[in-house]
């Protein structure tokens, strides 16, 4: 299978990144003595809390997706490589001497 080893890096990452935003989301709801001398220019530790302890559940669920192979997974962690996102059909779309790319998409 072509590109296993690129998701399961990625879903390990995932995994990884996903429980220790859940453990810093905890911590940020529960206490506000574990992070301190903080400032904060948008509101308070607390809501700083909720929503790393949300990204942390949406990057969890994303790296079991991932190990199911789910497109959830897939489409959060893993981007396309550029040539795939802006429509062309091969990576080296070589112009031909008629300026156009020599894909039989566009011939």
């Amino acid at each position: 299978m072509r590109g296993a080893g690129s998701v399961i890096f990625a879903g390990i990452l995932l995994f990884v990144a996903g429980t220790l935003n859940i453990l810093y989301g905890i911590a940020g709801i529960g206490t506000d003595d574990f992070f301190v001398n903080t400032d904060y220019v948008f509101s308070t530790i607390e809501t700083w809390g909720w929503i790393t302890l949300l990204l942390g559940i949406i990057q969890l669920i994303a790296s079991f997706s991932l190990f199911a192979g789910g497109a959830f997974g897939r489409v959060i962690g893993i981007s396309p490589p550029r040539s795939e996102r802006s429509g062309r059909c091969c990576r080296s779309a070589v112009p031909t001497r008629s300026g156009r790319p020599a894909c039989s998409r566009f011939a």
